[in-house]
């Protein structure tokens, strides 16, 4: 039995454009078939499009945490238009004929079923461990951070304010030569800090704390790297997530092997943003969730090629219930990286609100202390995000204010310069006055190097009834 939601289907488009014509295309008549198997794990019809023959789609649930799509059509998006609109109609309530499934499709299924047999063959066999090769990538790995040591201690020896466009030539030549060292993540670091003594816009605290983080980044990644090499098996840390600062892209297998994975978890998506970093040369699409069987914020991130033009992925509506069989964890320390192969969306439930809104942090002078303790560290994010409890939320000379139990105050930012999207400060007057009492708030914090304080972004307003996004 097929279970549809009109905002699970908005949640598959792949932009605003294919959901608009979706619903158009399923209410304007273009279906001239409407099918629906006996046991009702598929549904599949005919949609009149620009061609010649109508246009076969598909939408298959025989596999609920992982729906195939089809379609005919040209486009290659997934879904298309016409199979959103087939999905539309079911939604909408139009008859749909019970027929035998098409014989192309029983085939589609019994191809994907093969292949994840052979997935689970594989995981049984695993595969034979290139010592030697991998002994040589970290020593590859140890040269490239010694190049990065000597190119940072270059530019502090001559200082950011010597630094003129005609070293622009070496400076490239030499982010250039650390893309050898099989080190991404160093590499796109290195151009983040060229770029921040370059922007005239900033002063140079920003610079000094970027090469602070690649100093930081030099000492902890070599002695990473060494710990490897000393163990026999060279294994992959997770004792850190030094990892995927040095560019490693983990693997779900890796994962899985490592133990960094957790089953039936429930997620619920609190803000979704994308935003451009320049020195990856990427769109990065931030999902921020909350898991509801522990409370802990989890962040979900695709990065999308800059030279190729793509819609964001990752959006779900903030009444979405996430149900996911295996859910696996990046390593890391707070708002840690996760990803899922397979989930099965569900409509956000009164009880499910309540549980989200139960994660909210009451204390502020605790939430300040953990975070601050937290920054201390060079390496880690400098805009973690928490769920704050607030009795009150209004303006004091200004600015938007939320306020404890106890009568602490925070003060919410909005400067969205360090952020890279919109923040909620400008949704917020347009909020009705019942959330402005009792309420959990979504923030992001960020410490101000020139100010030297804490500050915060609020994303999400949450309810014992609903979820409001106030980043777009």
């Amino acid at each position: 039995m097929i279970n549809l939601s009109k905002e699970y289907i908005d949640s598959l488009a792949t932009n605003a454009s294919a959901m608009k014509n979706g619903n158009k295309l399923s209410k304007d008549g273009s279906f001239v078939k409407l099918n629906k198997s006996e046991d009702e794990s598929i549904i599949f019809g005919e949609c009149k499009g620009s061609g010649k023959n109508n246009y076969l789609c598909s939408a298959d649930f025989i596999n609920e945490s992982n729906p195939v799509f089809r379609c005919s059509c040209p486009s290659k998006q997934f879904p298309c238009k016409h199979t959103l609109g087939l999905l539309y109609a079911f939604v909408d309530g139009k008859k749909f004929t019970v027929e035998n499934i098409p014989e192309d499709i029983i085939e589609k299924r019994a191809k994907i079923e093969k292949k994840e047999q052979n997935k689970i063959e594989k995981k049984k066999a695993p595969a034979k461990k290139n010592k030697s090769a991998i002994k040589k990538k970290i020593n590859a790995q140890l040269e490239g951070i010694e190049l990065l040591d000597k190119i940072v201690k270059g530019i502090l020896k001559q200082g950011f304010a010597s630094i003129h466009k005609e070293n622009i030539k070496e400076l490239n030549s030499q982010l250039k030569e650390l893309g050898n060292y099989y080190i991404p993540g160093v590499q796109a670091e290195l151009k983040r800090l060229i770029e921040k003594i370059f922007d005239s816009e900033v002063d140079n605290e920003n610079a000094l704390m970027q090469a602070i983080y690649l100093k930081s980044l030099v000492k902890e990644g070599k002695k990473h790297l060494l710990n490897r090499l000393e163990d026999e098996e060279m294994n992959l840390s997770v004792s850190s997530d030094m990892e995927e600062l040095l560019g490693h892209a983990w693997k779900l297998t890796e994962l899985e092997e490592l133990d960094q994975f957790k089953k039936d978890v429930n997620l619920v998506q609190l803000s979704f943003s994308s935003y451009v970093d320049t020195a990856r040369e990427e769109y990065i699409d931030e999902g921020i969730f909350l898991d509801l069987n522990t409370g802990e914020i989890r962040n979900t991130y695709n990065y999308r090629p800059l030279r190729r033009k793509s819609d964001a992925e990752g959006e779900y509506a903030p009444n979405c219930l996430l149900e996911i069989p295996t859910l696996y964890i990046y390593p890391g320390q707070l708002n840690l990286r996760v990803r899922w192969e397979e989930m099965i969306i569900k409509e956000m439930q009164q009880e499910h609100y309540e549980k989200a809104f139960s994660f909210g942090e009451k204390s502020y002078a605790h939430v300040i202390k953990k975070i601050k303790n937290y920054i201390k560290n060079p390496l880690v994010s400098k805009m973690p995000s928490i769920l704050l409890r607030y009795s009150t939320l209004g303006k004091v000379e200004n600015n938007w204010v939320i306020e404890d139990e106890e009568g602490n105050r925070l003060v919410l930012n909005e400067d969205e310069y360090d952020l890279g999207y919109k923040t909620g400060c400008r949704i917020l007057p347009l909020l009705n006055s019942k959330y402005m009492k009792d309420g959990v708030m979504l923030v992001k914090f960020h410490y101000n190097i020139q100010t030297r304080s804490l500050e915060l972004y609020p994303l999400s307003v949450l309810t014992e009834n609903e979820i409001i996004r106030l980043t777009y």
